[in-house]
């Protein structure tokens, strides 16, 4: 061979491994920002379990409180009035746990939303390794981006939830 000819090939070998390595380690960036996001999917995780255990604590009082209307239903026979003002009390609470479960189906639509935007992302995930490497940075900026968009959208709820639930247990010690 010539040596020209090995001069090239060299050249173009040293030009490939340098894009290999440049490949290397925006996967590594890659696979760190996936691993960052999925810690937090899993802290929204046990946020929601959180809210869940409320819920349950919640139907547990639920519970005590029918206990304790059937008792005063069999000693306050003559007091009808007044059950009738506490179910229109019921009723709103009853309207609000469904204003809770709307809201709480928006929230399962935007995880919907969410569980679609990681495959779109997972599909330019993949195309973006086998043909765009330069962008990689530019993308994972915009899903960190979109991520913390959902966890405030997310906290915002929450803090709603809260609130509600203290309108309830007011409106339970009435």
């Amino acid at each position: 061979m010539k040596k020209g000819t090995i001069h090239a090939i060299k050249k173009l070998e040293n030009t490939m491994n340098e894009r290999l390595n440049k490949q290397d380690e925006m996967m590594q960036q890659l696979i760190h920002l996936v691993a960052k996001n999925t810690e937090r999917i899993i802290a929204m995780d046990e946020r929601f379990d959180g809210v869940d255990q409320r819920f349950s604590e919640m139907d547990e009082r639920f519970n005590g409180v029918d206990q304790r209307f059937s008792e005063m239903d069999e000693r306050f026979d003559g007091v009808d009035q007044k059950f009738i003002a506490m179910d229109e009390r019921f009723d709103g609470v009853d309207q609000r746990f469904s204003e809770v479960d709307e809201r709480f189906d928006g929230v399962d639509q935007r995880f919907n939303e969410v569980d679609d935007r990681l495959v779109r992302i997972e599909a330019a995930v993949t195309r973006i390794e086998e043909n765009e490497p330069v962008n990689i940075t530019s993308m994972l900026n915009q899903i960190n981006v979109k991520f913390d968009e959902s966890r405030s959208e997310i906290l915002a709820l929450n803090i709603r939830v809260s609130k509600t639930e203290l309108e309830i247990e007011k409106l339970t010690k009435n």
